[in-house]
């Protein structure tokens, strides 16, 4: 375990954050507490769920929330994209964050599964002495 804040899809994840944050204050006012409010609220949750994944045994349950989180952001920008409120630009740089995100997780959850399917070894037989 290490310090979540140092995870590199957690600095991404911010990153995301930070940049759904700028995107959304710029929302006309019809669409910033339903659209605007969602998706903020949508991109924190991805930074406490990666910290919380970080900080549990079980992170596969965690890591398939990031996910859905990850699809909820994604429909919700698409309707953004569908009325017009992000440019091009935005939609472009949001979609390739979100990339890299769904990248990162995928890789921590087979390497959680791995790790499982892994037979651990009992200590007793690792620290057995082989005087017998």
């Amino acid at each position: 375990m290490s310090n979540s804040e140092l995870l590199p899809i957690y600095i991404d994840a911010y990153r995301l954050t930070q940049d759904i944050f700028r995107c959304t204050v710029k929302f006309p006012k019809e669409y910033k507490f339903l659209l605007g409010a969602g998706l903020n609220e949508a991109a924190l949750k991805l930074c406490c769920l990666i910290s919380e994944a970080n900080h549990c045994r079980e992170k596969s349950s965690l890591l398939d929330e990031f996910l859905s989180a990850i699809e909820r952001i994604k429909l919700q920008l698409r309707l953004c994209a569908d009325f017009k409120i992000l440019s091009c630009q935005q939609q472009a740089l949001l979609a390739t964050e979100i990339e890299k995100l769904i990248k990162q997780a995928v890789a921590w959850m087979k390497c959680e599964r791995r790790k499982k399917s892994v037979p651990s070894v009992p200590e007793s037989e690792t620290t057995q002495s082989y005087s017998e």
